[in-house]
């Protein structure tokens, strides 16, 4: 979890007091990772050494790219992925390369459902008309993909001594936070864009639903960015 000290504790606070004035709608949830999302919590992210960490960072960096029960190809372009064969299906080689090991296929919201289907996985009433064997019929690849709309407030904070204010109206103020995270990934830098993460529901008794509108009514409708 990470809410960094240096963020204006006026702004902080402010986000808090809302929720305990509608306790209903914007409750404080410490930790929306954990199973229940709903309510307002500090936003929590993933870092180390003073940056943002992500799967290539913890998998592909210099000190891991050599693990010996890992392969990573480059500049290598997948088309399918191969079943082994037996009766009960499992996927142990790519187009490119074969493996014993697992596959983690991760090809992106558009790019994986596309090696699934031409790997014979998907819908197969879909894969027929394509002129795809099926090997799997998995209606769900390739469906259900959303997005949402999102829109700014922007407001401005009175605490002339907040670090936001003072670090974005001075220049001279800038170079020393930049020269802080050059040389030891440390100071203002590191802080995560956002601080609190709010996963509300529209109340159930809102008119004009005909069908819930979310995965359950433990899932928020929309979510806002502190």
């Amino acid at each position: 979890m990470s809410a960094s000290p240096q963020i204006s504790a006026t702004y902080r606070w402010a986000c808090h007091q809302g929720g305990d004035d509608l306790p209903v709608e914007f409750f404080f949830n410490l930790d929306y990772n954990t199973g229940p999302q709903l309510g307002i919590g500090w936003a929590s992210i993933t870092a180390g050494n003073g940056t943002r960490s992500s799967s290539q960072t913890s998998y592909l960096g210099p000190t891991l790219i050599d693990w010996p029960n890992s392969y990573v190809p480059i500049h290598a372009h997948v088309t399918r992925i191969l079943p082994s064969g037996n009766t009960n299906i499992t996927f142990v080689a790519l187009e490119f390369t074969h493996d014993a090991g697992d596959i983690i296929l991760s090809a992106g919201v558009i790019g994986t459902p596309h090696i699934l289907f031409h790997s014979g996985i998907g819908d197969s009433s879909e894969l027929v008309d394509l002129g795809i064997p099926s090997i799997l019929n998995l209606s769900d690849v390739g469906k259900n993909l959303s997005n949402h709309v999102g829109r700014d407030i922007l407001f401005i904070i009175d605490d002339a001594k907040a670090v936001e204010n003072v670090y974005f109206e001075n220049a001279a103020f800038q170079r020393d936070p930049l020269a802080s995270w050059q040389s030891n990934r440390m100071g203002f830098l590191t802080t995560g864009l956002i601080n609190q993460l709010g996963f509300p529901r529209i109340p159930n008794n809102t008119g004009g639903w005909h069908d819930e509108p979310c995965a359950g009514i433990e899932t928020a409708c929309y979510e806002l960015v502190f």
